[in-house]
């Protein structure tokens, strides 16, 4: 995320006390945008990048370098869509399309669960993976509390099992003979184990704040980095220009070190022999021993008699005769050559852009290679349907319907058998005038069908109507069905389902 940042790659400003500067940017080797994702809010807008697999970031990258004008179809073979590092499942690609077009999506992620039997013909569902965000103790509230309002059935306890073995382990225990199907998809409706996630890529581009989608996310990332290159080989050429200036004082130092140590015992002060020192016209004869090693462009500027510069003079000045005596010129050869070389290096890059994506391209694979990993989010084919069958299950009741129109639906059990003698129980309560008009026995999947005054039918499933208290008046129709004005119901119907031909008179 840092790396480089010591070779002026980025702009710096002074902090809130202006005691230090700080980087206006980091300039990472990778889009920390994307890989580790961001949130936050100002004034009217707000952003929330989600994060991504780094393996498959940098495989895009790598693509989009070979070809700036990619389509966003060739970048979802790559980049098969946010990467959580809690796991789940994405259901669907439709928001991760949106979001990586336009920059703007919604992703639903739901937690991962399997199911595991125990003896007694009981089972349990374990989730292993929790959406990200979420916490695991507000799934297990969650859970308790959809088992006290009913919403969801079949379920004895709930328990945290997490731990060192089991980062994430939460155990939903079943009631015998329990479908675990049922419940996994009562866990997804009421629970956190489902959530929906807004993509919003906005994001700052030349201080102005920019809605992109993911390939324009990756092209700002690669313009940043070339940026960043540039101004790492320029510091680093201004460096190695340097090292090579003082490079060359030395050497011609070394090549008339008996004269440069007369002159320098020769003075009282420092400053005098520095100056001294750049007065002197160093020059290299061609039958000098030293001369063979002498690179030829040092050995053109000795000819005239070379001058040194104040920068190579104290450099000089500011050594130790012992040190001085000590140079070798081979060392002093060796170092400058390579030092020549890297100066010429730094040149050819910084006069060919092809070879500063090259670096790009050696840094993203190298990232990759490095800290890269496998994706920990599953993406599905789509998002499935909640299947009403399915929630609800199958169980008697007794349907009560009105002279005055309200319907309500009671748990078989509220009715109970009595001897002879005994005094009976309520059924519901009506308003004065009001009484129960149709009452029979139903199947919550069977189908409700209700004949009118004015020659229309209506379906609805048994389960549609609302399951209320003994003491309860009921919900109206009106409510439950769209009726004409004046309509009010003339029957009721239930049946198991439709049959092919049938007809109802």
């Amino acid at each position: 995320l840092m790396a480089d940042l010591e070779y002026d790659t980025v702009n710096h400003i002074p902090n809130y006390d202006e005691t230090r500067t700080e980087p206006t940017v980091f300039p990472s080797k990778f889009p920390n945008l994307l890989v580790n994702g961001s949130t936050g809010i100002a004034v009217g807008m707000a952003c929330n990048l989600l994060p991504h697999n780094l393996r498959e970031i940098c495989d895009a990258i790598v693509k989009v370098l070979d070809n700036w004008e990619i389509g966003i179809s060739e970048l979802l073979e790559i980049i098969k869509g946010p990467d959580f590092p809690t796991g789940g499942t994405i259901r669907g690609m439709d928001g991760i399309l949106d979001g990586y077009s336009t920059g703007r999506g919604r992703v639903t992620l739901q937690a991962k669960m399997h199911v595991e039997s125990l003896k007694n013909n009981r089972q349990q569902i374990i989730i292993d993976e929790i959406p990200y965000g979420v916490i695991r103790k507000n799934i297990v509230e969650e859970v308790a509390a959809a088992v006290k309002d009913d919403r969801i059935k079949d379920i004895s306890d709930v328990n945290d099992h997490s731990g060192r073995q089991h980062k994430v382990r939460i155990v939903v225990d079943l009631k015998r003979d329990a479908d675990p199907d049922v419940i996994m998809t009562q866990l997804y409706q009421y629970t956190s184990c489902q959530i929906t996630v807004s993509m919003i890529n906005i994001a700052l581009v030349n201080r102005q704040p920019r809605t992109m989608g993911i390939k324009e996310l990756i092209q700002h990332f690669i313009e940043h980095r070339r940026e960043v290159i540039v101004r790492r080989t320029k510091f680093l050429l201004r460096k190695a220009q340097q090292k090579a200036h003082l490079l060359e004082g030395l050497i011609f130092a070394v090549c008339d070190i008996d004269e440069v140590v007369k002159l320098i015992r020769s003075c009282k002060t420092r400053d005098e022999a520095i100056v001294k020192l750049r007065q002197r016209a160093f020059r290299i004869a061609p039958e000098h021993p030293f001369a063979p090693r002498i690179p030829e462009v040092l050995m053109r500027k000795a000819e005239k008699g070379a001058l040194l510069t104040q920068v190579q003079a104290e450099a000089i000045g500011r050594l130790q005769l012992i040190q001085l005596v000590g140079l070798e010129i081979e060392k002093l050869v060796d170092e400058y050559r390579k030092v020549v070389e890297e100066i010429e290096g730094y040149e050819a890059i910084l006069r060919d852009p092809v070879l500063v994506d090259d670096i790009i391209r050696e840094d993203t694979i190298e990232m990759k290679d490095k800290y890269g990993d496998d994706r920990r989010t599953e993406i599905s084919g789509g998002v499935s349907e909640f299947n009403m069958d399915k929630l609800i299950a199958q169980e008697d009741v007794v349907v009560t319907v009105s002279h005055e129109g309200y319907i309500k639906r009671l748990p078989v059990g509220t009715y109970r058998s009595q001897g002879r003698g005994g005094r009976g129980i309520r059924g519901t309560e009506s308003k004065e005038g009001d009484f129960v008009e149709h009452l029979f026995v139903a199947n919550t999947h069977d189908y409700l069908l209700f004949f009118t005054n004015q020659g229309r039918v209506y379906e609805r499933r048994v389960y549609d109507v609302p399951e209320m208290s003994r003491t309860s008046q009921g919900r109206s129709i009106a409510n439950l069905l769209s009726f004409q004005d004046k309509e009010k119901v003339a029957n009721v119907l239930a049946i198991k389902d439709f049959q092919k031909g049938e007809q109802f008179l």
